[in-house]
This record gives structure tokens, sequence and C-alpha cells, in this order.
């Protein structure tokens, strides 16, 4: 564990810079780009991690060769923060949202996984079929008797090997990749409600 007061949302990594805190996260959890090596076919998440192992492993004298073999996963749609459950329409806005908590004395115990799930649930493809179903079932109750809805990072966090294909995801990664061409709101509502701890 390194110390600083950027701390990864994913691991128990700290920086000094943001510029270091978003590289990690980018290069490491978000994982968007991809560099798979042309001579021994191993993956890397990071152009500087494929352009040393090409060097070092196969005895590249002209590398930097990243931007040849760069391949593009599927990317996040959706960003929300554990800190204050605001929903976040794009990566450098939510990056410079989060790092606004840090710089204000926020740490990583004060992040939340049920307030990113909750903003992840206020997207504007999916907030009116998440109001409506909460309307539904707990709309006849006092707003004072209303459950308080909560999630397990454990069991609607990230699945390993989502990003890969390998992995059909859970509940986080279903509502940052949404796609409203291709996904049901309603589907992704009731399973947040289903796997939530009221």
């Amino acid at each position: 564990k390194s110390q600083g007061h950027f701390w990864c949302t994913f691991c128990d990594v700290a920086f000094q810079r943001k510029f270091d805190w978003k590289r990690h996260e980018d290069e490491f959890h978000e994982r968007y780009k991809r560099y798979p090596c042309p001579n021994c076919n191993r993956i890397f998440w990071g152009a500087n991690t494929f352009n040393q192992h090409h060097k070092n492993a196969h005895g590249c004298t002209t590398c930097p060769h990243a931007d040849q073999v760069v391949k593009y996963t599927q990317r996040k749609q959706a960003w929300a923060c554990g800190f204050c459950g605001g929903f976040l329409a794009s990566r450098d806005r939510y990056f410079d949202h989060v790092a606004r908590h840090y710089e204000d004395g926020c740490n990583k115990s004060h992040w939340n996984h049920s307030l990113v799930i909750y903003g992840l649930l206020h997207q504007p493809s999916i907030t009116h079929t998440w109001k409506e179903l909460d309307t539904e079932l707990y709309g006849h109750l006092p707003r004072a008797h209303q459950p308080m809805l909560e999630w397990d990072p454990k069991v609607t966090g990230h699945a390993q090997g989502f990003l890969e294909g390998d992995s059909p995801g859970k509940l986080q990664d279903l509502l940052e990749f949404f796609n409203d061409t291709r996904d049901d709101p309603r589907f992704i509502a009731r399973l947040a409600h289903d796997q939530a701890t009221i």
C-alpha cells in the first residue's frame, strides 16, 4: 500500500498525484484498451507495460508499437460516486468529481458501494423504470416507513472476467455498461431490487 490521498476506488493503492491515480484506474481497472502481443499472445492493459514487454521479451529495438496493436473493449457508459451517490455520464467528469471529494478530505474508508449502485440506477436510461418499480412496491407506505436498500459489493460489485467476455457480469457491471438499444431497464431495475438487502 502506498501513501497518498487519491485512493483507488477498486483496490487498496493510493497515489500522491491525481494523474497517477487516474492512470492506475484506467490501466488496471477500467481496461477499455488491451494490447495483445503479436509475438506471444500475452495481453497487456497499458501501452507502457506492452512496450516494455515487447522490448524485453522479444528484443524489439523500434518500440513503441502499442498504437499498432491496441484493441478496444466495450466501454463503460455510466459512473457513480461512492461518496455522495452522484451519477456521472463521462469518465473525465467522474475522475474530477471523485478527486474533489479526496481533496476535501474523504478517503477510501468513506467509499460506499451502495451509493455507487444508487447513483448508477439514476442514469437517464434506467431512472424512470427504477422509480416506477419503487412506487409500485413501496408507494403505498409513508415516506418514513419505506425501506432503505443496500447492496453487498461481493454480490453486486464487479465480476472477474466481465471485460474479457468470460463472465456475464454482476449488477454493477450491467449498470455501468448499460446500453438502452440492447438492454432492458425493467430487468436491471428488478435485479437491483432483488439483490438488495432491505
